[in-house]
C-alpha cells in the first residue's frame, strides 16, 4: 500500500510539471495512475473506474483554484459567460456523476480513452476551430450541459473543451483560457460531490473514502502536484525550451496511452 501511495506522490509531480509548463489538465495522468492504483488493491473494474473518477474530480478541484486566481489577476475571466454556462454544466455534470455507477467500468474506461485520444490529436495539430460572432448564445445552454456531462464521465475538469467552445464562438483567446480555468471549478466541485453521493452506500470500498473519492490517494496527488505546478510555470517562461516540441510530445504520449488503454478495453 504505501509504495502504491507513493507512486502516487510521483506521478502527481508529473501532474503538477506538465500543468504548469503546458497548460494542460492532469487528468489524463492521474486517471489511468489510480486505475493501476486501484486494480493493484484487488477491485473490480466498476469499483475501480468509479474510485477513480471521484478521486479524480476531487484533486483537480484543488489544483485548478490557483490557476483561476492567477486569470483573474490578469483580468482574463468573463463574469458574464461564467455566469451563463455555470448552471447548464453543474447539470451535466451531476447528470453524469449519477449515471456513472450504473455504467459499467469497462465503458467509462474506453469514454475516457477516447477522450485522451481526441486531446492528443487537437494538441498535435493545434486543432482550435476559427472563430465566428453570434454563435455564443444559441449554443450556451446545449453546450454547457454536453461539456458538465463528457466531464463528469470522463473524470476530467473540461477546461480544454470550454476554450474550443469559447474561441469558437468569437472570444478572445485569454479571456476563454481564464473563463474555461473557471468553469473547471463548478465541474470538479458538483463531480465531486456526485461521485461523494453516487458511492456513499456503496459496499466494500477502501477506507477513508467518502463515497467514490478515496481521501488518501487525493492528498498523495495535491502535496506534489501543487508544489511542482510553480516550477513547471517557472520553466514555461524559459526562452530555452522548445514549447512546441514539448506540447507535440505530450500529444504522441496522449493519442498512445489512449491506444492503450483501449486495447486493455477491448482485449481485457
Amino acid at each position: 500500500m504505501l509504495s502504491m501511495l507513493g507512486l502516487l506522490v510521483l506521478g502527481g509531480a508529473f501532474v503538477g510539471l506538465l500543468s504548469g509548463l503546458l497548460g494542460v489538465g492532469g487528468a489524463v495522468i492521474i486517471m489511468p495512475l489510480l486505475n493501476v492504483f486501484f486494480d493493484r488493491l484487488g477491485f473490480s473494474v466498476d469499483t475501480t473506474q468509479h474510485l477513480s473518477l471521484g478521486t479524480s474530480l476531487a484533486t483537480i478541484l484543488f489544483t485548478s483554484l490557483s490557476s483561476v486566481l492567477a486569470h483573474r489577476r490578469y483580468g482574463s475571466v468573463r463574469a458574464d459567460i461564467w455566469k451563463k454556462m455555470a448552471p447548464g454544466i453543474i447539470a451535466g455534470t451531476l447528470g453524469g456523476a449519477l449515471l456513472a455507477p450504473h455504467l459499467p467500468g469497462l465503458f467509462l474506461r474506453g469514454f475516457f480513452a477516447f477522450f485522451v485520444m481526441l486531446v492528443g490529436v487537437h494538441l498535435l495539430f493545434n486543432s482550435t476551430p476559427r472563430p465566428k460572432t453570434g454563435r455564443l448564445e444559441r449554443a450556451m445552454l446545449p453546450v454547457s450541459i454536453l461539456i458538465g456531462l463528457i466531464s463528469s464521465l470522463a473524470g476530467i475538469a473540461g477546461t480544454m473543451l470550454c476554450v474550443i467552445f469559447l474561441v469558437w464562438a468569437a472570444i478572445d483567446w485569454a479571456d476563454a483560457v481564464g473563463t474555461s480555468a473557471a468553469l473547471s471549478l463548478p465541474i470538479s466541485l458538483t463531480g465531486t460531490l456526485g461521485y461523494a453521493i453516487a458511492g456513499w452506500n456503496v459496499p466494500e470500498l477502501p477506507p477513508y473514502s467518502v463515497g467514490f473519492v478515496y481521501l488518501p490517494g487525493m492528498f498523495c496527488l495535491l502535496v506534489s502536484s501543487m508544489s511542482m505546478a510553480v516550477v513547471g510555470a517557472r520553466l514555461a517562461h524559459s526562452p530555452r525550451l522548445p514549447m512546441q516540441v514539448l506540447r507535440r510530445c505530450f500529444a504522441v504520449g496522449n493519442i498512445l496511452l489512449g491506444l492503450s488503454i483501449l486495447r486493455s478495453v477491448l482485449f481485457r
